[in-house]
């Protein structure tokens, strides 16, 4: 039998034994056969006895198990770096989790594995095989990469440092300087994470990884062919390049979910056919709550004579392929050289009227997009907005655009040119937006023949000052305020995510309302308990817009930004 085992690869010879242990082991009593056991890691070797990559490759270690590393810092002669230097290690097990001391604490390396433009180059840190999950916490991973360079599937570069055929979930783990290229036309999923499965992060972070191909590329931090999921993570610095680029830090097939997180400074770069989502890009529903979208781009090519490249750049912040929920969030200064900085929610032209976008209790703002919308862009069928402020975007064109596109508004734009579309607009600041050169450009509608606008009877208490409705459009609410809300710059104003704050003097105060009976402004969260830190309604009644100003706050005339005179 040892004959037998020597000849197969030390990596890949844990399925024999363990289909030969069961053989032996199928009068157990399953109540044994259940229990998970844990195996603790003795040094931080790259390979050998006690190592990481022997204690997960030993029959002993069954699906279930856990691989303990933590006691590594605490070793007579503690460690904490395993350099990875033999090759990748491989999960063979169903389900697995893998256990650090912390991510401060112990780092897994792959900067010196073999590295090159080979044909079949993985050197990633772990390739879970199984459609199970693998759960990995409390460790650093950084450095590793892979490289492709051939055609079909097996040529797909996936995940620079893990690599799973099932679901994957990350806690208080720190992602790193991992990378997945391919060096022609083929497909680049998750730069520093590929799951098949779906994806969970928790209270952990990507930071500068790069997916970078010839062809389709999706996700520069993380891709999941199923939902991804975050929790109070972070992800930053992360880069997604590709001809076709969807998601320059996360990247989700199914439903992208982004909880108590902050997505920043990542990009997404098309440098042949087109590129979205420069933070994140959902191809299904996208859900972001009490988070913050901030400083993101997304590139598309650069077009010669008058083409119209709004199309080949959208979504600087967020992207999504159907639905999006957007609440007690902000999504700032994020870029596109294209259009849709901020928000992008541009369903497709068969099915969008089925679709949906509601925006609560938050502020879209300093977004910037070069060709078209700076803020908020949608064309679904039913879009909420509500106790809401989208304000300071610009955008390089607007009611001067090319084709069709030109009566888009750089603060919030809604197009009824795929499907009609219901809305329920209140309680909503849509001030101090500019095209470029041009002036003040709040709101748009465009419509066509064959599809209207119609904005529901529960629309009220606004503040937008300069709008534009198009022919097709019906009901835009009549009580809508056309004065300075007098904002605050966007800071810091309490609560979990930044917020422009109303000056005393101000067009919004105590003329909005509380459609959603919320307990408190932007700045709260759902699970706080009296007394309010930032209640929702003050003296009895609401302000207008994502921040509320209470009797007891002092708020001085310094830095708040005034408005031209409407022509």
């Amino acid at each position: 039998m040892s004959s037998v085992l020597s000849a197969v690869h030390e990596s890949h010879r844990k399925p024999l034994v363990v289909c030969i242990a069961s053989m032996f082991a199928l009068s157990a009593p399953i109540s044994v056969l259940a229990i998970p056991t844990t195996w603790p890691v003795s040094n931080c070797n790259s390979s050998g006895p006690g190592s990481l990559r022997e204690v997960i490759a030993a029959a002993t270690t069954m699906s279930g198990d856990t691989v303990d590393m933590s006691g590594l810092p605490d070793l007579p002669v503690p460690c904490s770096t395993i350099t990875l230097t033999v090759g990748e290690i491989y999960i063979d097990q169903l389900n697995l989790k893998i256990k650090g001391p912390g991510a401060s604490k112990l780092i897994i390396d792959g900067t010196q594995l073999p590295g090159g433009s080979t044909y079949l180059d993985n050197s990633r840190l772990f390739t879970h095989t199984q459609a199970g999950s693998l759960t990995i916490e409390d460790v650093t991973l950084s450095g590793g990469h892979v490289y492709h360079n051939g055609n079909g599937l097996a040529y797909r570069s996936l995940g620079g440092c893990v690599s799973s055929q099932g679901n994957v979930t990350l806690t208080n783990v720190h992602v790193a300087s991992c990378s997945a290229v391919h060096g022609s036309g083929n497909t680049v999923l998750g730069g520093g994470v590929y799951a098949k499965g779906s994806l969970t992060l928790d209270n952990s972070t990507l930071t500068g990884n790069t997916a970078n191909g010839g062809g389709t590329t999706r996700g520069g931090g993380a891709y999941a062919h199923g939902v991804l999921s975050i929790n109070h993570s972070t992800v930053t610095g992360n880069s997604a390049i590709g001809s076709e680029t969807r998601g320059g830090g996360l990247y989700a097939l199914d439903n992208l979910i982004v909880k108590f997180s902050d997505l920043a400074g990542n990009t997404a770069t098309a440098n042949g056919s087109s590129a979205r989502g420069g933070a994140a890009r959902s191809g299904a529903t996208l859900a972001v709550k009490y988070s913050t979208v901030s400083g993101n781009s997304v590139f598309g090519p650069v077009l010669a004579g008058n083409e119209p490249s709004y199309k080949y750049a959208l979504g600087g912040g967020l992207s999504a392929g159907s639905n999006a929920y957007i609440r007690q969030s902000t999504v700032s200064n994020n870029y596109s050289n294209g259009s849709m900085a901020g928000v992008d929610v541009l369903g497709g032209f068969l099915v969008a009227s089925g679709l949906g976008m509601e925006i609560y209790s938050s502020t879209i703002s300093g977004n910037h997009a070069q060709k078209l919308v700076g803020g908020v862009f949608t064309n679904v069928g039913t879009v909420k907005i509500r106790n809401s402020t989208i304000a300071f975007n610009t955008s390089g064109l607007g009611q001067t655009g090319p084709g069709p596109f030109n009566f888009y508004a750089p603060g919030l734009a809604f197009s009824g040119q795929a499907s009609n579309m219901n809305v329920i607009l209140q309680s909503t600041i849509v001030s101090n937006n500019y095209v470029v050169g041009l002036g003040e450009s709040d709101l748009t509608t465009t419509s066509t023949s064959i599809h209207t606008i119609t904005f529901d009877a529960a629309s009220s208490n606004n503040l937008a000052r300069a709008v534009s409705v198009s022919n097709g459009t019906n009901g835009f609410p009549v009580d809508t305020r056309a004065g300075c809300p007098l904002l605050g710059t966007l800071r810091d104003n309490g609560g979990l995510t930044w917020t422009h704050a109303l000056m005393t003097t101000s067009a919004a105060i105590d003329f909005g309302s509380n459609p959603k009976s919320y307990l408190e402004d932007q700045r709260g969260v759902q699970a706080d308990t009296p007394p309010f830190l930032y209640p929702r309604e003050s003296k009895g009644v609401a302000d207008i817009g994502a921040y509320e100003v209470n009797q007891d706050e002092i708020v001085f005339g310094a830095n708040f930004e005034g408005c031209p005179v409407l022509e």
